[in-house]
C-alpha cells in the first residue's frame, strides 16, 4: 500500500499525474493525495512513468505502508473516496 503526495506547479502537468494515479488503481482521498495497493512490478513502471513527467519544480512522494501502520489511520472530517479501517484491514467502498 502507498500514499501518494504531489505538490505540481503545472496544471498541465498535475492532470497527467492524476491520471497516471488513477490508470494504477490508486484511489483519490484529497486533491494532492492518492492512496492504493501496487505489487513491486507495478510500483516500478509507475515510478518510471512519473519521472518522465515531473519537473525539478514539482514535488511527488509515494510512501509504502504496511497494514498494521494502517490501521493506526486516524481520519477527521470528509475524504473525497470511501474509506473504512477496520480491524486491522483497509476498505475501499
Amino acid at each position: 500500500m502507498y500514499w501518494l503526495l504531489y505538490d505540481i506547479c503545472s496544471q498541465r502537468r498535475r492532470l497527467k499525474i492524476v491520471q497516471l494515479c488513477k490508470d494504477y488503481g490508486l484511489r483519490r482521498i484529497q486533491k494532492s493525495c492518492f492512496f492504493g495497493n501496487m505489487d513491486l512490478d507495478k510500483t516500478g513502471e509507475f515510478a518510471k512513468k512519473m519521472s518522465q513527467i515531473v519537473e525539478d519544480e514539482d514535488c511527488v512522494c509515494m510512501i509504502p505502508v504496511n497494514q498494521s501502520m494502517m490501521s493506526r489511520v486516524k481520519i477527521w472530517g470528509e475524504l473525497q473516496a470511501n474509506i473504512k479501517v477496520e480491524d486491522e484491514l483497509v476498505c475501499f467502498i
